[in-house]
C-alpha cells in the first residue's frame, strides 16, 4: 500500500482528511453473464488503487494523478466532461451526481495512486470511482447505502463517459476477504464470501502485451447482433432470461437460431453450471477440480463466446503444462485482458521460465504478476 496521505502532503502542502484503498478485481468464473443473470466468483486483487481528499475553502476541483504524474483541474460551476481530463472525468461524474444527491458542494484536493495495471480486465477505473466515493461520501457527511453508492457510480460514469461499470464488481470490492472469493448471484444481487481454503496455493496474472489494434481488427464488435437476436429469442420463448434454459434446450435449438448466436448463449448457460461446479470443488476443498473448470471455462470462451486469441490460447494451454498449475483462463472482454493461472507457490518459477518461450514464439514480451485475494475497501488510517 502507497503513503498517500503522504503523497498527498506533498502535492498540496496538507495532510488529507481522508484517505480509502479499494482493490483491483480478478473475475474467475461468471464474466458475460451479468445481463443474463448469471453468478460470478471473483476476489479483490492485492493491486490497489488509494484516494486521498482534503476540502478546499473554494469551489476548485485538483485531482492529481501520483502513478501517472498527471493533474487535472476544474471547478464545481464547471464541472462537466472534457476529454483532456481522461481518468478525471470518472470522479468528476460521481461529484456531480452526489451533488444532485445533496451532498453539500466543496472544492477539493484529490490525489490518487494505483498499482493496478490498467487495461487488463482488473476493473482499475471501478477501483479508483469506489475509492473516491466511499472517500468522498464519508467527507461530505451524507447517509447513503452501498447500492446507492454504486447507482451513483454507475449513474454518473453512463453520464460522463457513456459506459456502464460492472455492479459485480463493486459488490466485490465492498465484501471481499483476505484468502476468500466472492460469488455474487446477479439476479438478486446477494453475495457469498467463500473460503480459498487452498494453502500453498497462489494466483499469477500474465499479460500477453498483444498490441489493441490486433485485437480490435479481429474481435471487434460481435456482441451487438448477439444481444439483439437474443432478445427477440427471449420475448418468443416467454423467458426472462438464459438463466431460464437448460444446456439440453439450447443444444435443441440448432436451425431455430443462428449458430454463432447459439454457442454464445450456450456458453453462457454453461458458465452457470461451472460457477456451481466451482463452488462444490471449493467446499470440498479440491484444487485440482477447481482449476480444471477454470480451464474448461478458458475452452468455452475460446471457442464458443469467441473473446480470446491465439496469444491468450498459448499462455493458457502451454503453461497448463507445468507440474502443479491447475487451471488457467482469459479474465477481460478479450479485446484487452490477461491470463489468471492458479497454482502451486512452488510452481511459480517454473511458469515464468515458460512464459519466457511467448516472446520468441509471438514477439511480444508477457508480464506476469502474482496476485493473492486480499481485503476489500477499507479507509486508511
Amino acid at each position: 500500500m502507497s503513503d498517500i496521505r503522504e503523497l498527498h502532503r506533498e502535492e498540496y502542502g496538507v495532510l488529507p482528511e481522508i484517505a480509502v484503498s479499494a482493490p483491483g478485481v480478478v473475475s474467475l468464473l461468471g464474466e458475460h453473464t451479468e445481463e443474463h443473470e448469471g453468478r460470478a466468483i471473483q476476489f479483490a486483487a492485492s493491486h490497489r488503487v488509494d484516494v486521498a481528499i482534503s476540502r478546499r475553502k473554494d469551489s476548485s476541483l485538483r485531482f492529481y494523478s501520483a502513478s501517472l504524474r498527471e493533474r487535472k483541474k476544474t471547478s464545481i460551476p464547471n464541472l462537466k466532461y472534457r476529454k483532456e481530463d481522461r481518468w478525471a472525468n470518472y470522479l468528476k461524474g460521481f461529484y456531480a451526481q452526489l451533488l444532485d444527491w445533496g451532498a453539500p458542494p466543496h472544492g477539493l484536493e484529490v490525489t490518487i495512486y494505483s498499482t493496478v495495471k490498467p487495461q487488463i480486465g482488473l476493473a482499475s477505473s471501478s477501483a479508483m470511482e469506489l475509492a473516491f466515493a466511499v472517500a468522498l461520501a464519508t467527507l461530505s457527511g451524507v447517509h447513503i447505502s452501498e447500492a446507492q453508492l454504486i447507482d451513483l457510480i454507475q449513474a454518473g460514469e453512463e453520464e460522463y463517459l457513456g459506459t456502464v461499470p460492472r455492479r459485480v464488481d463493486f459488490l466485490t470490492m465492498f465484501h471481499a476477504k483476505r484468502d476468500h472469493l466472492v460469488m455474487v448471484d446477479t439476479r438478486t444481487w446477494e453475495t457469498e464470501v467463500l473460503p480459498l481454503g487452498f494453502p500453498g496455493t497462489t494466483f499469477l496474472l500474465t499479460d500477453a502485451n498483444v498490441p489493441e489494434h490486433i485485437l480490435t481488427e479481429e474481435y471487434g464488435g460481435m456482441d451487438e447482433e448477439f444481444e439483439e437476436f437474443l432478445t427477440d429469442f427471449l420475448r418468443e420463448q416467454g423467458r426472462r432470461s438464459l438463466r431460464d434454459f437448460s444446456v439440453e434446450e439450447l443444444r435443441s435449438s440448432m436451425g431455430r437460431i443462428p449458430e454463432h448466436v447459439r454457442r454464445k448463449a450456450l456458453h453462457v448457460v454453461e458458465e452457470f453450471l461451472r460457477v456451481e461446479e466451482a463452488r462444490h470443488a471449493l467446499q470440498r476443498r479440491d484444487k485440482v477440480l477447481f482449476g480444471r473448470v477454470l480451464s474448461r471455462s478458458h475452452e468455452s470462451l475460446r471457442d464458443n463466446y469467441e473473446v480470446s486469441c491465439p496469444e491468450f490460447d498459448w499462455i493458457a494451454k502451454r503453461c497448463f503444462e507445468v507440474p502443479d498449475v491447475y487451471g488457467s483462463r482469459l479474465v477481460g472482454t478479450g479485446l484487452r485482458g490477461c491470463i489468471v493461472t492458479f497454482l502451486e507457490e512452488r510452481a511459480v518459477s517454473l511458469y515464468r521460465e515458460r512464459v519466457e518461450e511467448y516472446e520468441r514464439i509471438f514477439g511480444f514480451t508477457a508480464d506476469v504478476y502474482e496476485c493473492r485475494p486480499s481485503d476489500g475497501v477499507e479507509v486508511i488510517s
